[in-house]
């Protein structure tokens, strides 16, 4: 049985959940609800227009839209935190504000990218987002999407003025234990940014992991985190290297294309992905799916 969390906390399994968009690349809102009803009932929350979400192929109105559809149909059962992440602070704050109004879990940033910017310049980033929405900021790190690395001393300065917790995407297990051993803030929130390092991130204190893999097999996440967070480290390190394997089919291909064609295959209308991403040949289709049965997971 999924452990249930109050739907105010960034808890758990929380997928940063696709966005179905029709093949001419239009937003498709039916399937949109159809996935969010999918996903509801298998998985702790729902992280709106992060990396799997195609966040930033959309415009602002757009990325409002879907966050409005999913609040609407997630309904008040599962919390749902919104990804604000932009190149300009007048855009985070712009989504950020209106996710506030729509009484979100938390919104989460990545450091403005394409453009190079000093440290300094990341850091007031952040604190006009703290001061500005009325709504727990969390900075998600991503160094390959934005060569940026925030430093242990660099969310230590920003939990003081507020920030709420980090999404740490770096896929680096020490760089979070960091984390974890020196911000004293209380109650910050360290949240494992892939379910690939679940386990170890679980033992230290990790409190929720966005799963890119849960869109799609949300049943294989949730009861890796569940042994992890009973303490059967047994039974959870062999999940644990499953889901890596798990992982690793999934990576012989284009990921996202393929979590779309999962849920697909699964009866979910779940769309496409917006390009410049592609659906994948189907002989890769075939081939992940193959494995995939080899392994046990079945659709």
């Amino acid at each position: 049985m999924m452990a249930k969390f109050g739907n105010r906390e960034m808890r758990g399994v929380i997928p940063p959940m696709v966005t179905p968009f029709k093949q001419n690349g239009d937003l498709d809102k039916k399937a949109l609800r159809e996935v969010v009803s999918f996903l509801k009932k298998r998985v702790h929350g729902l992280f709106v227009n992060g990396t799997y979400g195609c966040g930033p192929l959309m415009s602002v109105n757009e990325r409002k839209d879907v966050l409005e559809i999913v609040i609407e149909e997630a309904g008040n059962d599962i919390q749902v935190c919104v990804h604000i992440g932009s190149t300009s602070n007048r855009d985070a704050i712009d989504l950020g504000k209106h996710a506030a109004k729509l009484n979100v879990v938390g919104v989460a940033s990545v450091s403005p990218y394409y453009f190079p910017h000093k440290t300094v310049d990341i850091e007031n980033y952040f604190i006009e987002l703290i001061n500005e929405i009325d709504a727990p900021v969390y900075l998600y790190n991503n160094p390959t999407t934005t060569s940026f690395t925030a430093s242990t001393d660099f969310l230590n300065g920003l939990a003081e003025k507020g920030l709420k917790g980090v999404k740490d995407s770096s896929f680096d297990i020490l760089m979070f234990y960091d984390y974890l051993r020196n911000i004293k803030k209380e109650d910050f929130h360290f949240i494992m940014g892939s379910e690939a390092l679940i386990l170890p991130a679980v033992i230290m204190g990790g409190r929720a992991s966005i799963a890119g893999m849960a869109n799609c097999l949300p049943e294989e996440i949730v009861a890796l985190w569940e042994a992890a967070e009973s303490g059967e480290i047994e039974e959870a390190s062999e999940l644990q290297k499953r889901v890596l394997n798990i992982r690793g089919i999934y990576k012989s291909g284009s990921t996202t294309p393929l979590v779309y064609r999962t849920l697909r295959e699964r009866g979910i209308n779940a769309g496409y992905p917006r390009k410049p991403f592609r659906d994948q040949p189907d002989e890769v289709w075939q081939e992940v799916k193959k494995k995939l049965k080899e392994l046990g997971v079945v659709f």
